[in-house]
């Protein structure tokens, strides 16, 4: 059934562990990495319009609002395949800081995606909304599918579910440092090997030596990650880089350290810097503390998504 208008929430996602394989041909990097969608939202309204043609609102950001912008250019890309004429606007309420390595344009760009094809009674396959997500970025994928929590691999096309993480609290801390995933990419160019032989249909990447990455819920148990304080094995190929350039990413972890918090890790290319905890409380007072000392900076509380 065809609707007028939707309401719908984009999530966050968080990387527990970000592996970069090698360089391929193309330009892109071959990963392997463990993503977890969370409760930090932004907030997308789509409605049919009477005139034809395509307007975006972003109140209270600096998000462009034509067709630079990926959620725009995600309308687009439905209009297009599904050959109904654009008469729609959006308004997208920003939550997710930009550029921070919490995913938040590629899940826009999803949501979208998703949203306009429920509007128009379903018109587009599943495997249609993913390979054109992955035409609008390697994360989109994981956004459309329905899963909470995946491995992703290649350029983040090929996911595979993992299972949740168990309830907690999650402790974000973003300095307010935007950080291009490409130059980030591009400061690791001489330390990852180039995949010559490289082919997208016979690629086989190594797994991770990663416990977390199994099927098993037990293996990541939060309570003996408390006892053991690495239990989770938390890791990021990319947090070397951004951290030798912007110190705020160590002083975030040994801030969360300082508080208690299970593990730490900066989430993608950064800036963000996530804690773990147990105790929803500690998360609460660590955030509070560290908002009293650094008031321009965002901190959010959040939950692994769980469904």
């Amino acid at each position: 059934m065809k609707t007028q208008q939707l309401t719908l929430l984009a999530p966050a996602k968080i990387n527990l562990t970000l592996k970069v394989i090698g360089r391929r041909p193309d330009g892109y990097h071959e990963l392997d990495t463990w993503m977890h969608k969370i409760t930090l939202f932004d907030e997308i309204r789509l409605e049919k319009t009477q005139a034809i043609g395509l307007t975006l609102s972003c109140p209270d950001s600096n998000l462009p609002e034509d067709k630079s912008n990926l959620v725009y250019q995600a309308a687009i890309a439905f209009y297009n395949l599904s050959a109904e004429p654009p008469a729609l606007h959006i308004t997208l309420k920003k939550n997710i800081p930009v550029a921070a390595g919490l995913g938040g344009g590629s899940s826009d760009c999803a949501t979208v995606l998703l949203g306009l094809n429920q509007m128009f009674g379903y018109p587009l396959s599943a495997e249609l909304l993913l390979e054109e997500g992955k035409q609008l970025g390697a994360d989109v994928p994981f956004f459309v599918k329905d899963f909470v929590s995946a491995r992703a691999q290649g350029i983040g096309e090929r996911l595979t579910p993992v299972a949740p993480l168990p309830a907690c609290t999650i402790l974000l801390v973003n300095p307010g440092i935007a950080i291009s995933t490409g130059w980030v990419f591009s400061q690791l160019q001489g330390e990852i090997p180039l995949l010559a032989n490289y082919s997208t249909d016979s690629q086989k990447t190594s797994g991770i030596d990663n416990y977390a990455l199994t099927r098993e819920p037990k293996t990541y148990n939060l309570g003996r990650a408390s006892a053991e304080r690495s239990g989770l094995k938390l890791f990021n190929d990319l947090e070397e880089v951004t951290l030798s350039y912007y110190p705020e990413v160590a002083l975030i972890k040994q801030l969360l350290q300082k508080h208690d918090a299970i593990d730490t890790l900066m989430s993608g290319s950064g800036s963000t810097v996530f804690g773990l905890f147990l105790d929803k409380g500690q998360a609460a007072y660590c955030k509070d503390h560290i908002q009293s000392e650094y008031p321009d900076w965002h901190l959010f509380l959040a939950e692994p998504l769980l469904t």
